[in-house]
């Protein structure tokens, strides 16, 4: 992902970033947000088009713990896992999306 975000705005929870074509599913490039809200945990959050409609989902980190066999060692990974929301929030991610300048 980018380091430097496309742009940035305030809003009512704290700050919002917007990474245009900056996450992908499959071979199709997304934006990404990064909500920071004035207390708490970033959101990242990716905002996509399934069956022709606009979607917003967040990023999770995912461990991922592999054991050989019972009482042997155990190695893990991480990756960024895609979560789904619920319509109403989904409906806020939207909206502040929807806060961000559009490219022409």
């Amino acid at each position: 992902m980018v380091e430097k975000p496309d742009n940035t705005i305030m809003i009512a929870e704290g700050q919002a970033s917007l990474y245009r074509g900056d996450a992908w599913i499959g071979q199709t490039a997304c934006d990404h947000m990064v909500i920071q809200p004035l207390r708490g945990i970033p959101k990242k959050v990716i905002i996509y088009y399934q069956d022709g409609k606009r979607r917003a989902g967040l990023i999770k980190l995912r461990i991922n713990l592999h054991v050989s066999r019972p009482g042997g060692p155990v190695s893990h990974d991480y990756q960024d896992g895609f979560e789904n929301v619920s319509p109403e929030h989904e409906k806020r991610l939207l909206a502040v999306y929807d806060k961000f300048p559009k490219t022409t």
